[in-house]
């Protein structure tokens, strides 16, 4: 950790393209290896502890959820961390903004609502697809979480992966962005998060999640908001919901109501702040066509969207 550079806004080196093009060279390898890691050299662990699960030294759900957050975290975090950690990071001043309940409760309505919104949207773009093709695309997630026991779902789901995404997907990508402008390291940093999920349905909604995460973070220059509004989604949308249909399928009339209430306090809260949201674009003498040239349409993260797109074919025509 000590070669990281970590430096404010009027310490950033002058302006270079190339130096520029270099960097961002390196953030779409290191989220290549990320993504290549968490689909594929996961299979190490996942042998070795579906190995285990037969012999019955460890429960086979947790087994699982243990080989892919091993394929993420431990094999894909360290290989990102390495390729990106000398890439100079603009330093987030914290705002010192404070979340009081209300707020919290207000946000978090706010975000399932957005959560919903793009998941029904996601939902429609599936159905069409399925009447295109005749086949169903499986949300793997999902699939998972209703397979599994509560507790794993509440430790692998609602507090481990949003800690370490936020780690991922809001610091480590948006302070080595940043300098690009506040809507290029939103996009960014969100398009990226969106796409490592790997099919499409969760893609939509968690790009449009990563997108107001990003704006929570950059705004208030505190990692600790993010994780918290992320743990709060996740209990929602993949523990309690799940948890209270599965226990008593009457109060889906009342889970029916909370989402269309949120849905309504999403719908207005934009309609009626959309003018407030000031985005920073910094001093990067390059255009917004520019930023995105030079930032996305480097091999790796080409690369990157196309493991993702080759996930989504797979899903489609290949799986069951």
């Amino acid at each position: 950790m000590n070669d990281e550079t970590v430096i404010s806004a009027s310490e950033m080196p002058s302006f270079n393209k190339n130096r520029v093009k270099r960097r961002m060279k390196s953030m779409g390898w290191g989220l290549f290896w990320l993504m290549f890691s968490a689909q594929f050299l996961a299979v190490v662990p996942l042998l070795i502890f579906n190995y285990l699960a037969e012999v019955g030294m460890i429960d086979a759900t947790l087994a699982q959820w243990l080989a892919t957050d091993i394929g993420i975290y431990g094999i894909g975090l360290p290989l990102f961390y390495m390729i990106v950690r000398h890439l100079p990071k603009l330093k987030l001043e914290d705002k010192n903004y404070k979340f009081d309940l209300k707020k919290v409760i207000y946000t978090s309505l706010v975000l399932l609502g957005i959560l919903y919104i793009f998941n029904f949207l996601a939902l429609g773009i599936t159905e069409l697809l399925k009447l295109i093709t005749g086949r169903e695309i499986v949300d793997i997630l999902e699939n998972a979480i209703n397979s599994t026991t509560s507790i794993y779902t509440f430790i692998f789901v609602v507090i481990i992966g949003p800690i370490m995404e936020e780690i991922i997907f809001r610091k480590m990508i948006i302070e080595r962005t940043l300098d690009f402008g506040d809507t290029f390291a939103i996009v960014y940093s969100s398009l990226a998060f969106g796409l490592f999920h790997g099919n499409l349905n969760q893609t939509i909604y968690a790009t449009m999640l990563g997108v107001a995460l990003a704006y929570i973070y950059i705004k208030s220059g505190n990692i600790k908001y993010p994780i918290l509004f992320h743990m709060i989604v996740n209990f929602f949308g993949s523990f309690l919901m799940p948890l209270l249909i599965s226990t008593n399928e009457t109060l889906s009339i009342v889970i029916s109501v909370f989402v269309i209430i949120t849905i309504g306090i999403a719908v207005y809260t934009f309609i009626k702040y959309r003018k407030a949201i000031h985005l920073d674009e910094r001093d990067m003498p390059l255009t917004t066509k520019e930023k995105f040239k030079v930032g996305m349409l480097t091999p790796g993260f080409i690369i990157y969207t196309l493991v993702f797109i080759l996930l989504i074919i797979y899903i489609l025509f290949f799986l069951y």
